[in-house]
């Protein structure tokens, strides 16, 4: 079980129009203490913070959904918000969230992205960043593919590079939903939800660096990461 935050850090090619962007990627929170978390962005002070799903634990009682608002997760949005803009988007434990919830995640001052997009400017680059949800928006995802610009998509779910994604043209791809494959040997996650035993997308950069997998920076599941640290992911555009 590791319970240290490694930092990892990917170089990609990119234009003219967003190169010398760094931006940090944070998934599967899991309503743990971000304490350390923002510490890491502090100190890393990337231009931008994305949070690819996840940032929550879906309650639920009986075969009824539920969800209340963790104070943890806004704390962490209202943290990282004061340290750089912040765009996010849910994943599978967001599934439920209510119209109050997503209120107060505006009140943090981070930007929730469902089957949604916005223009943004970030120290003169101008970017189009897209979140989609578990269960995706096509018709969305076709019109943001359509607009020009730089795009950056927020997917929780690798698995659905290859069925929505691949084919759309879209820049880059931002993605967690798989913790690193719980266990890893040889270098090989074990076992991701959406993908299964031995998973193609666990973390690191795949589809011709046009999607990153973050490993995810808590463990909910009962059994323990073996040879798979938490991360906080940073981006470096060259």
């Amino acid at each position: 079980m590791f319970n240290r935050i490694k930092i990892r850090t990917y170089t990609i090619s990119s234009p003219p129009a967003v190169r010398g962007l760094y931006a940090a990627l944070v998934t599967d929170i899991h309503e743990r203490d971000p304490g350390d978390i923002l510490s890491i962005l502090r100190s890393e002070q990337s231009d931008v913070i994305f949070v690819a799903g996840d940032l929550i634990e879906a309650k639920r009682a009986l075969s009824v959904p539920h969800w209340r608002t963790p104070k943890r997760a806004l704390a962490f949005l209202s943290g990282a918000s004061e340290i750089a803009p912040v765009y996010y988007s849910p994943g599978n434990h967001e599934i439920f969230l209510p119209a109050s919830a997503i209120d107060d995640i505006s009140k943090t001052g981070a930007v929730f992205l469902a089957n949604t997009d916005t223009v943004a400017s970030i120290n003169g680059r101008h970017l189009l960043i897209g979140g989609i949800t578990s269960k995706p928006d096509t018709a969305w995802l076709s019109q943001f593919a359509s607009k020009s610009g730089y795009k950056i998509l927020l997917c929780h779910h690798p698995e659905y590079y290859p069925r929505y994604i691949a084919e759309t043209g879209i820049d880059l791809t931002l993605s967690g939903h798989t913790h690193g494959g719980q266990w890893r040997v040889f270098g090989r996650g074990i076992y991701s939800p959406g993908q299964g035993l031995f998973p193609k997308y666990t973390r690191g950069i795949y589809e011709n660096r046009r999607l990153v997998v973050s490993a995810g920076a808590s463990n909910h599941e009962p059994v323990p990461r073996i040879n798979n640290p938490l991360e906080v992911v940073f981006i470096k555009f060259g």
